[in-house]
């Protein structure tokens, strides 16, 4: 059996958000973690600092404080434990598969290259 999937800093991940202010659901995104915190409350809680690829430069760094919902070992879904959000957001281990189904204009070319190698290139001051 794989151990669950476990967010780590300073490593790329695939993010998609559900959240019903948005128009288009879900928002797929790469992410970079800088940070992640467990809260240590015995409730699953943590805060995750991180890189949103698909926001506006200058509003890209995020931190949020998620109550965990579940993880396998290929996922971790949680919640926004923010007050007046109803965010939901899963986390996936980042590939150049889903890079090209949600972000086709990134990874145009063939790469044979490990995905951090190819994220530092598209994302150099991350």
């Amino acid at each position: 059996m794989k151990p669950p999937f476990t967010l780590k800093s300073g490593h790329w991940y695939a993010m998609e958000v559900w959240d019903e202010n948005w128009p288009r659901l879900p928002m797929p995104s790469p992410i970079k973690v800088y940070r992640v915190t467990p809260l240590k409350q015995g409730n699953g809680m943590l805060r995750v600092k991180f890189f949103h690829a698909n926001y506006p430069a200058g509003v890209q760094d995020k931190e949020y404080e998620l109550r965990v919902l579940h993880r396998s070992a290929c996922a971790l879904a949680a919640v926004s434990a923010d007050s007046g959000e109803d965010r939901v957001l899963v986390f996936f281990p980042l590939t150049l598969e889903w890079l090209r189904t949600h972000w086709p204009d990134l990874v145009r070319e063939k790469c044979e290259q490990p995905i951090e190698q190819i994220m530092a290139r598209l994302f150099p001051k991350v």
